[in-house]
């Protein structure tokens, strides 16, 4: 799966920061490749989003899964319309454009739009609450602890990771690093073991 190779990238480089860290003399700061990696890891979870509800969606499409009422409440604007109108494809080819027509401009990155976007391919209630069970935490630690990771993720992309303050870069350690990985990744094996794994296998046999 791609987001298992993203997942190892991502220690990789927190391994390769460990042994500069520890083995290389010069007065230059590597932490740089730790913010990286909260970047990633990140980008690695909306993308896997992403496929889940894309291939969700087209299982409702060829009926090998029931379609959601977030899915079936979804509106069409007229630039949609024109948009599927236009297409000369068959079927399954024009509604898979419209999706990722449809959520292409959007980021599956905090809790709020990870749930919206798990509603359109799950029915299940409380996802948030099935996920932290998953990774024993309590849904409101859960929601928290992916909520700061998505803010220092954008501290780091939109602002450098600058304190305003200081005028210096917010600390980050190989530990902080790698618990953030490792959350993330928690994060997609219990969507994975709620709702991915029965799509993912669903997908393998459609046609």
């Amino acid at each position: 799966m791609e987001f298992r190779k993203r997942i190892e990238e991502c220690r990789e480089r927190c391994a390769v920061f460990e042994y500069l860290d520890a083995t290389v003399t010069v007065p230059i700061e590597y932490s740089d490749i730790l913010r990286a990696q909260v970047v990633n890891i990140i980008s690695a979870l909306d993308t896997y989003v992403h496929n889940i509800v894309q291939l969700g969606v087209m299982n409702a499409f060829h009926g090998k899964s029931a379609a959601t009422s977030a899915l079936l409440n979804e509106k069409i604007s007229v630039r949609d319309f024109l948009f599927v109108a236009g297409q000369v494809d068959s079927a399954e080819q024009v509604f898979s454009d419209f999706i990722k027509n449809k959520t292409g401009y959007q980021s599956f990155q905090s809790p709020d739009s990870i749930s919206a976007a798990l509603a359109l391919v799950s029915a299940a209630p409380n996802k948030w609450k099935l996920i932290a069970d998953e990774i024993s935490l309590s849904r409101d630690t859960a929601i928290s602890q992916l909520n700061l990771i998505v803010q220092r993720r954008n501290g780091i992309a939109h602002e450098c990771d600058i304190d305003p303050i200081s005028g210096d870069k917010f600390p980050l350690t190989l530990s902080e690093c790698r618990r953030t990985v490792d959350f993330v990744a928690s994060v997609v094996d219990a969507i994975e073991s709620q709702i991915g794994a029965a799509i993912t296998y669903i997908a393998r046999h459609v046609k």
